[in-house]
């Protein structure tokens, strides 16, 4: 149920299906349902079950018709006897012996690619892990809920997938060792370390029904690292930063009432301890932010209602007020109100004002600074005799960035056309967001 609810997110539950066991698309009212639905019956005997997956994956070839395949390599659910006898096969046979997942059977998986190759651009593998144990279908048919569901989602393009039976057979062996592995971490430590699945190219988030999920994608066509900082003592999102490769995405989670500050960092080299430095919205030279980005910076804003979807507003915003450095965007989904997107499209490095520009040691402008920041002016600045609305009025500095970013904040007091609401919405964020 959990890959529905991923689904629905990101807006393709109508194109999810799934290759199930044949007895479960006997089941009254649910499998009539899978039926409609177009879900692949397998027997688990692979000479009956190889013609009907033929059959059923050569009709969703079409590459214009969006496609969610879920396919379950190993085939049945996991028991401690399952696992034994799992283990038992590959010892016999000079296989992985995993502890937390079965071995995966690896034709089936084979077909899907072999069929499916020309029409999808990804595999996803996924690992769903539960705080304390895995809940019964019963449970999920009645609602008894577990208090945390982590799932991990790690981007393969199918390019990086072998060609042959083979070689993509070894390819699924291997990403099921990452799994036991990865499952063995979460029992340990009932959390993901942020540098172990950083390494494996791995994006961790957690669905909890009272949360508000930020998720988090890079649009740049280079790596990013997001800091994050929390405000008011609230909790710490995605451990204060980690890097993003172009097209990763990422889903953090943040409870009722939290507020703090997205932003993105340029040009950063840590070492192994998380020590370093970026060239642009560095945070004290450390992977794990503990304070804000230093300026020139573009920043995302957010204010949480306190109590969940139906007890207030969120408020959110894109401020340029502190310079800018990368371009951002948020998006509201499944919120209620007015949900307008805020954010930065332009390139404003292309057009920051000579007396603006910070460079990098190639002569590049990687920032535009604010007024305030390049000439620390009361006027610029808001402060002193110009420290309230009615005394600080845009000026041709700000006027460039509102120009260039109409749906941002420009300088301090730029409220009515810059700050969004929302109720019960979740939010995607962007880094380097198209002008679509």
């Amino acid at each position: 149920m959990y890959l529905w609810n991923l689904a629905l997110r990101k807006g393709c539950l109508g194109y999810i299906k799934y290759i199930l066991k044949s007895s479960l698309m006997k089941l009254p009212i649910f499998g009539w349902g899978f039926h409609i639905l177009e879900f692949i019956p397998v027997e688990r005997k692979w000479e009956v079950d190889e013609p009907v997956m033929h059959q059923m994956l050569a009709t969703f070839t079409n590459w214009e018709d969006p496609l969610w395949l879920a396919v379950f390599p190993e085939g049945t659910d996991y028991t401690e006897q399952k696992c034994i006898k799992s283990q038992k096969f590959a010892n016999e046979n000079g296989l992985p012996v995993l502890k937390n997942v079965l071995l995966p059977k690896t034709r089936g998986f084979t077909v899907c690619l072999e069929i499916l190759r020309g029409s999808l651009d990804a595999v996803y593998d996924v690992t769903i892990a539960y705080k304390n144990q895995c809940p019964s279908f019963l449970d999920n048919v009645f609602g008894v809920d577990p208090s945390e569901v982590h799932m991990h989602v790690r981007r393969i393009p199918l390019e990086e997938i072998p060609l042959s039976k083979d070689d993509g057979a070894a390819w699924l062996m291997n990403a099921f060792v990452l799994k036991d592995q990865l499952l063995t971490d979460f029992i340990v430590n009932a959390f993901l370390e942020i540098e172990f699945l950083t390494d494996l190219r791995l994006v961790v988030f957690t669905i909890n029904a009272s949360a508000t999920v930020f998720t988090l994608q890079n649009s740049c066509s280079y790596t990013v690292w997001p800091g994050t900082l929390s405000g008011n003592g609230a909790a710490i999102l995605g451990d204060g930063g980690f890097a993003m490769a172009p097209g990763d995405t990422i889903a953090l989670p943040a409870p009722p009432g939290w507020s703090g500050r997205f932003w993105a960092r340029t040009g950063c080299i840590f070492d192994d301890a998380g020590t370093g430095n970026c060239t642009t919205g560095d945070c004290g030279g450390i992977l794990k932010c503990t304070g804000g980005g230093v300026p020139p910076v573009s920043l995302v804003e957010f204010t949480i209602a306190s109590g969940g979807a139906d007890s207030g507003k969120d408020f959110y915003d894109v401020s340029l007020v502190d310079g800018y450095n990368v371009g951002l965007s948020v998006r509201a989904s499944g919120g209620s109100g007015d949900c307008q997107s805020a954010g930065c499209v332009a390139d404003v490095n292309a057009n920051c004002p000579k007396e603006l520009q910070v460079v990098d040691e190639g002569g590049n402008v990687v920032a535009c600074k604010s007024a305030c920041a390049a000439f620390n002016k009361p006027e610029f600045c808001c402060t002193g005799e110009h420290s309230t609305s009615a005394t600080c009025s845009p000026t041709p500095y700000s006027q460039m960035f509102k120009n260039a970013c109409p749906a941002a904040y420009s300088y301090a007091y730029d409220d009515l056309s810059s700050t969004c609401t929302c109720a019960g919405a979740d939010y995607l964020i962007t880094f380097c967001p198209s002008s679509n």
